[in-house]
């Protein structure tokens, strides 16, 4: 019962990371795996995640290695680094080991294709379309016409095609986001967001939002 109680409940998870010789480490990136929860640790190895779930898969990034660990119920941390292993240790329960594999999965910095996901959606509360991507990606902005309808707009785009709206695209269909609007937000499961347009040519020139539904 009482895990019933704390699943899928927001939590803020504080802790600090530090090399096996006790020394703390600055810049560690730690994110919650699909979801755009992230932070760095501090000069003094200290770092805070907040609202995360215990079900959440948490990536620590170091340099060009990450590992990866499930949080739990454990909303205090201690991260200890070695050369090929990340030891967590949760309190007073015994620490866990996962072992860092060669790659770089945080890096929205540099990201021109951003991904939201029916449990990011979920997690959101968001009630339509709109909202699920209205606020969630820096540089895209929701407008309406004088009409009343939805469309969008990327920060960057080049206006090829004598318009500032984004592509709309949806199961592979051409659509505008007014009426990809009216889809149930139960019913998406994943909105692809690309600022680049890249292979839609002309009319991808300023963007293009890619909605794919449930079968």
């Amino acid at each position: 019962m009482f895990l019933l109680s704390v699943w899928g409940q927001d939590m803020n998870v504080t802790g600090t990371v530090v090399s096996n010789k006790g020394n703390p480490v600055k810049n560690v990136k730690l994110s919650v795996a699909d979801f755009p929860i992230s932070t760095k640790t501090n000069k003094n190895g200290q770092f805070t995640l907040k609202k995360v779930r215990p079900e959440d898969t948490i990536i620590v990034q170091v340099n060009k290695n990450y590992a990866k660990f499930r949080i739990g119920e454990n909303d205090t941390l201690k991260l200890v680094l070695s050369d090929n292993l990340l030891s967590v240790n949760p309190g007073d329960k015994d620490p866990v080991q996962a072992p860092f594999i060669q790659g770089t999965l945080y890096n929205s910095e540099a990201r021109t294709v951003s991904v939201i996901t029916s449990k990011m959606i979920e997690r959101t509360n968001a009630l339509t379309l709109v909202d699920a991507i209205k606020g969630k990606v820096p540089g895209v902005h929701i407008q309406t016409t004088e009409s009343g309808e939805y469309y969008a707009t990327m920060r960057g785009g080049k206006s090829l095609n004598m318009s500032e709206h984004a592509l709309v695209i949806v199961d592979g269909v051409e659509t505008t986001l007014d009426f990809a609007g009216n889809i149930s937000i139960h019913d998406i499961e994943s909105i692809e967001i690309s600022k680049d347009g890249f292979g839609y040519g002309v009319k991808g020139s300023n963007g293009v939002i890619i909605i794919k539904t449930k079968k």
